[in-house]
């Protein structure tokens, strides 16, 4: 029961609520008292009034009820503070343990008496014993939250919490793309669609593995026991011990994982990412599996990380911003993109001057581009051709005393296109 949005219902018409009496509201709190159930049923039986009024009187009743149970309990919290005050200090009397002893039970009692009581004026504060500082972040709930999950704990006690905290480490650390190293995080914890997953969730699915139809798709039956993943992992020189059925699948996995070389932790990780994404191939685009190409397109992903110098982590990689140029500069940028698979090219073009303002800006495509070298100089050469183009603009509104030093510029930049145009003819 809540009185959070009450539904008010007026069965007296609008004879009700003349006196200007408050209505009636149902504290929360009444219903952990005792004989709060024993005292609305004992008024219900002894009233015989009309609905309307009957209702009224059990709300009224019911309010001053309340107001004593309120000051009952200022009373008993005064009284208890007073108790307290006197047990703080070194020798209370016996008659104060008496009354402490029938205002508790003995249990609470004898905790009361245990409880270690400073003699100075520090005042109390609250402590988040999940976190080093003692004050709460979303990090320290979130790994308290896991840890009841999964049954680790916060703060690692035993050897099965600290290879748990040594995996999650270990994975964050790698020098992989953040995609793959997320997909992994979240395959480790569960969250990923299985088909078991989605028939839990009241899904009408086929639980049976797309790769080899002897078991459940599960993340335990995709990271060890089915057959082509066994393939995949053996050709790449990774062998996952027996899975033990005691453990729980995060464990296994963090026991597993902590134990291979840096390079087959990358691998794994790669591994599995690259094993979804063949299943999401097989099942959405009938696509047959093959372990040969799985293996090349791991160990590819594998060199082309490594080749970029694995820059996975955001605060590593260098971030470029435009830079304006000197005042009376105009300054042009530009690029291209190449279609290899229909011979096509898209440029851009933007000038803008020394206050950022955009002064033009364009975009064209080419055919019968063969390469990226051919669609970057056809970017400059169409680049040359607009800048021309607003030189001729600028030369018809600047007067004829300037003409001579613009049609100067205007030839040198000439000489320019004829040179790209040769450039061009023999890319």
């Amino acid at each position: 029961m809540s009185d959070h949005c009450p539904i008010l219902t007026n069965t007296l018409g609008s004879q009700h609520n003349q006196n200007n009496q408050s209505k009636f509201r149902l504290d929360a709190d009444w219903l952990v008292v005792d004989d709060f159930e024993e005292i609305l049923q004992s008024f219900w039986r002894n009233n015989s009034e009309a609905l309307p009024l009957k209702l009224e009187m059990l709300g009224t009743h019911l309010q001053n009820w309340g107001r004593n149970i309120r000051a009952k309990r200022r009373r008993l919290k005064v009284n208890l503070e007073k108790k307290l005050a006197e047990l703080s200090s070194n020798d209370p009397d016996d008659d104060t343990l008496a009354e402490l002893l029938e205002l508790f039970s003995d249990e609470q009692a004898t905790q009361i008496l245990n409880m270690h009581i400073p003699h100075n004026d520090t005042p109390d504060m609250i402590v988040w014993k999940a976190g080093r500082s003692g004050e709460y972040s979303v990090r320290s709930g979130y790994r308290l939250l896991i840890g009841a999950t999964e049954g680790f704990s916060s703060s690692p006690t035993n050897q099965r919490d600290i290879e748990a905290k040594s995996f999650f480490k270990s994975l964050w650390s790698l020098p992989l793309p953040p995609k793959i190293k997320i997909f992994f995080w979240r395959f480790s914890n569960n969250l990923i669609p299985t088909l078991v997953n989605l028939s839990n969730q009241r899904m009408n699915v086929n639980t049976s593995c797309n790769f080899c139809n002897l078991e459940v798709e599960s993340v335990e039956h995709l990271s060890h026991s089915c057959p082509f993943v066994q393939q995949i992992l053996y050709s790449l020189g990774i062998e996952p011990p027996i899975f033990n059925q005691e453990q729980s699948w995060l464990e296994w996995l963090a026991g597993f994982f902590i134990k291979l070389s840096l390079l087959q932790r990358k691998l794994l990780t790669i591994s599995y990412w690259a094993i979804w994404f063949m299943r999401n191939q097989k099942m959405h685009e009938d696509l047959q599996e093959n372990v040969r190409q799985t293996v090349n397109f791991i160990s590819l992903q594998l060199t082309e990380f490594e080749a970029l110098g694995a820059k996975s982590n955001p605060h590593a990689m260098t971030s470029y911003r435009w830079s304006p140029p000197r005042p009376g500069i105009i300054k042009v940028n530009f690029d291209a993109s190449v279609d290899a698979a229909h011979n096509s090219s898209v440029a851009g073009i933007i000038l803008r001057n020394s206050e950022g303002p955009v002064m033009a800006i364009d975009t064209f495509s080419f055919s019968f581009v063969p390469n990226a070298e051919t669609a970057e100089a056809k970017a400059v050469l169409w680049m040359v051709k607009l800048i021309v183009l607003l030189i001729f603009c600028l030369l018809a509104a600047f007067p004829i005393a300037s003409s001579f030093v613009l049609l100067l510029i205007c030839s040198v930049w000439l000489s320019l296109v004829l040179g790209f145009l040769l450039i061009s003819c023999f890319l």
